[in-house]
């Protein structure tokens, strides 16, 4: 059975975001990724796909936004993910701590609530992910950056997405 780095945990309401902005950063650290719409295949229960793709992955990351927290699906994912392995969980949080599971609360997490190009969290969470710093990930970051100062307070994690997406050519 194939072995993951990290398994993306997230709200399918922030998956503009996940696909189009946090995975290209996680492939561009030489990071082996699973995520629903790659790894989970048709006909097999969801259930199943969970359990697996945890068991199978060295991390979990859990994207914890008030859509997470909202989700039935999210917070089953983290309570078997807890049950399976608890110190290899990891909250990136981009809505603030408040929507952060209450079995999470008391791990380290990655916050990009006001800067989701804060490049020292962004170090810390690829250190923890076991990731290599690359060419690319400057470049994500630097056109991210580049794109907050245009939007300024203007932007949000669609906008973000969608002009992120059109510069990496990335594809779902």
């Amino acid at each position: 059975e194939k072995t993951y780095d990290v398994f993306v945990s997230y709200s399918h309401n922030d998956s503009d975001w996940v696909r189009g902005y946090l995975i290209p950063i996680l492939v561009s650290w030489g990071l082996d990724v699973a995520i629903d719409n790659r790894v989970f295949i048709p006909g097999k229960s969801l259930d199943d796909h969970i359990q697996n793709t945890i068991i199978t992955s060295k991390q979990v990351i859990f994207v914890c936004t008030q859509h997470f927290m909202a989700s039935k699906w999210c917070l089953i994912e983290v309570e078997k993910t807890l049950k399976r392995k608890a110190n290899n969980c990891i909250p990136l949080v981009l809505d603030g701590p408040g929507n952060v599971p209450k079995g999470l609360k008391n791990i380290t997490w990655a916050d990009l609530t006001d800067l989701q190009h804060d490049e020292n969290e962004w170090q810390k969470l690829c250190l923890s992910l076991g990731g290599k710093w690359s060419e690319k990930t400057d470049q994500i970051l630097a056109d991210l950056k580049d794109i907050a100062s245009f939007f300024g307070g203007f932007m949000n994690n669609k906008t973000t997405t969608y002009v992120v997406q059109r510069s990496h050519n990335v594809v779902h």
